[in-house]
């Protein structure tokens, strides 16, 4: 009985070790192409930061000088309009401040323009959690199993063993080894 029902746990935990396994490889998988996906968001967005940066400092080298005459409004206006709308708004609240602030600076703009690639980083760092766990899971299972096959052993000895006493010892032993290892089984997360 002790040697069927250790075979039982040990296919049961064989089974879930490789579910976990396969847990493990697509929380992986996931979280890599959503950590790419962030790089390239954040790429995206210090390329349109760069664009905003470089469309201000046209806008301070040819519309603040005093020299400016009404004709070059247009232009001005034009650079401003080249730029992006988070950019175009932070622009907005820069000229109308007292405090000369640099406008693509503050965490609204910021967190505009890198909010998608932040919530994709923090997706991918759960994700890589999640295959962490899963691993965790999986080598857990696998301790019961080799725990498991302690029983086989111990209580496949007993079978060929002449010394009575012996053999009560080694059958105990096997048992409670598959008692623990039914006890840690069952605190077990399943797949």
């Amino acid at each position: 009985m002790i040697l069927g029902l250790a075979v039982l746990a040990i296919a049961w935990s064989s089974l879930q070790s490789s579910l976990w396994g396969g847990e493990q490889a697509t929380a992986t998988t996931q979280s890599v192409l959503t950590g790419d996906r962030a790089n390239d968001l954040f790429q995206q967005a210090d390329g349109i930061k760069t664009l905003d940066q470089i469309l201000f400092v046209d806008f301070l080298t040819n519309c603040t000088s005093p020299e400016i005459d009404a004709s070059d409004d247009f232009a001005c206006e034009q650079i401003v309009g080249n730029m992006s709308e988070p950019g175009q708004e932070a622009f907005a609240v820069w000229a109308e401040e007292e405090d000369q602030f640099l406008p693509f600076e503050t965490d609204e703009y910021n967190d505009t323009i890198y909010g998608d690639a932040e919530s994709d980083l923090a997706a991918s760092e759960a994700l890589f959690a999640d295959a962490r766990q899963a691993n965790t899971n999986g080598d857990r299972y696998e301790t019961a199993a080799s725990s498991l096959a302690m029983v086989l052993f111990f209580a496949g000895i007993s079978l060929v063993i002449g010394w009575v006493r012996l053999r009560w010892v080694l059958l105990a032993i096997a048992a409670v080894i598959l008692v623990w290892a039914g006890v840690y089984l069952a605190g077990l997360p399943i797949a």
